[in-house]
């Protein structure tokens, strides 16, 4: 990480405070210094794709929310086309409203005499 008076120091943190670890001096210190170096590296492209999926997994979360809006929408429709009411976030059949005799209003009559003689 560093090069001080020609010796090569590593520096990490631990908890608030940041270490000077001494590595060494010599060939030794250059090749641990350029496997440092590698290292940093590699973990930058690690950093950067993560970010690249991250960014892409936000637009597939995004487009999958708004579908599911969409379906929301095109379900509410259906139901209530179809004859039913939402109550309480439950859906459920609306039924005909009747009278005491059990005749659907707007009928005429009793269900079982039929109209004339």
């Amino acid at each position: 990480m560093a090069w001080k008076n020609g010796y090569y120091y590593r520096n990490s943190r631990q908890g608030d405070k940041v270490m000077s670890e001494y590595v060494g001096t010599g060939p030794l210190a250059d090749i641990i210094a350029q496997e440092d170096a590698a290292e940093r590296l590699r973990n930058r492209a690690k950093r950067e794709l993560l970010k690249r999926q991250a960014a892409e997994q936000d637009a597939i979360d995004a487009a999958v929310d708004t579908a599911g809006v969409a379906l929301y929408a095109l379900v509410d429709a259906a139901l209530l086309v179809n004859g039913y009411r939402q109550r309480k976030r439950q859906w459920r059949k609306q039924r005909d409203k009747t009278d005491r005799s059990g005749n659907t209003e707007g009928s005429e009559g009793s269900a079982g005499t039929g109209s004339g003689s």
